[in-house]
């Protein structure tokens, strides 16, 4: 028992990450791991449209014991979305704008922001309207882009990629991490130019012998080198925002673009959960509870009902308990 606790207090303190939940204005509550760190800077790590990996979780340790506080914002637990393309499409960039503002000011450090695919058009979109209501330099450092997807749609082999305006209305520095085995990586020079003509200072590092998601995939879908790349990945991490943090920018100057003003049609969503609208069912099943009373769901008719099978040997089952915990908060009045 000594030896067990004498290495629980060698462990440093900056590794140790922790749950919060942070709420919004609207009153939606959303997980975050927090890791913190004695640094200067803080990194809000948002989630792709597939949702957060255990994986990222060891490179926000790493990056905390280089003295960097990571923020990473469980999305998709937090509005209840299961993870998909489409997933996060009805996001509104208000809601990462919120996360950035509250990392920012509650750890008083300088900003990064790291985010991949999809998820980057709306966190290029937040930043916009940070900029618009006055962010300084030393609030927001700069933002890491990992393959982003900055098109409209997909575009298909031999097309020009036509680009979300606000890619080419962004001045914030940029730092790219492009995966060189994805056919994103051969349009990878126009995102760059489309960046820079907002005046945007852009930083480009391939990375060899991997594809996209190599840091994020179970690791029996993952191959060696990406391991490899991903156990180094703090580590480049750590140099993007220590490049960033010397690149000067002026924020207070919000690049402009006609296209601005026109609405971006976004692919239609099929992950979204939406409303019954057909006949409701009758509830007929009867269980018994933990005491072994009759409980009959045709009582809870005209109530919202989540039926979850589960089990206590069953780790996925245990680890969504505090999220169904938040949505009968949610739900208490219609419950």
């Amino acid at each position: 028992m000594k030896i067990i606790v004498l290495l629980l207090l060698l462990l440093p303190l900056s590794a140790l990450a922790e749950e919060r939940l942070i709420e919004l204005q609207d009153g939606t509550e959303i997980p975050v791991e927090h890791v913190a760190a004695t640094g200067v800077r803080v990194m809000l790590w948002l989630p792709s449209e597939f949702g957060m990996s255990p994986r990222q979780l060891e490179v926000a340790q790493g990056l905390a014991e280089a003295g960097i506080e990571v923020w990473m914002p469980d999305l998709h637990s937090g509005y209840f979305i299961p993870p998909g393309r489409y997933s996060l499409n009805a996001l509104k960039p208000e809601v990462l704008l919120e996360l950035m503002q509250k990392a920012q000011s509650v750890s008083n450090k300088q900003l990064y922001i790291i985010v991949s695919g999809r998820m980057s058009a709306k966190t290029l979109e937040a930043i916009r309207l940070w900029q618009m209501a006055g962010v300084q330099k030393e609030q927001l450092g700069g933002a890491i882009l990992v393959s982003p997807k900055l098109y409209v749609g997909t575009p298909q082999g031999g097309e020009e990629a036509t680009f979300i305006p606000v890619a080419r209305a962004t001045n914030l520095p940029v730092y790219l991490l492009q995966p060189v085995n994805t056919a994103q990586h051969w349009r990878i020079n126009s995102v760059v130019s489309a960046l820079e003509e907002g005046g945007a200072q852009v930083y480009l590092h391939h990375l060899k012998g991997v594809a996209d998601g190599f840091h994020t995939r179970p690791l029996d879908d993952t191959e060696p080198q990406e391991i490899e790349l991903t156990s180094r990945l703090h580590a480049m991490l750590n140099k993007a925002v220590q490049l960033l943090s010397v690149t000067s920018a002026d924020l207070a100057s919000v690049p402009t673009s006609p296209e601005l003003s026109v609405p971006v049609k976004q692919a239609a969503s099929s992950t979204l959960l939406k409303p019954y609208v057909g006949e409701q069912p009758e509830l007929t099943l009867k269980l018994a509870d933990m005491h072994g009373n009759q409980f009959d769901l045709a009582h809870l008719k005209n109530k919202v009902v989540v039926l979850n099978f589960w089990a206590t040997w069953c780790p996925p089952c245990v680890e969504e308990i505090p999220s169904l915990e938040r949505l009968r908060k949610l739900m208490v009045s219609r419950w």
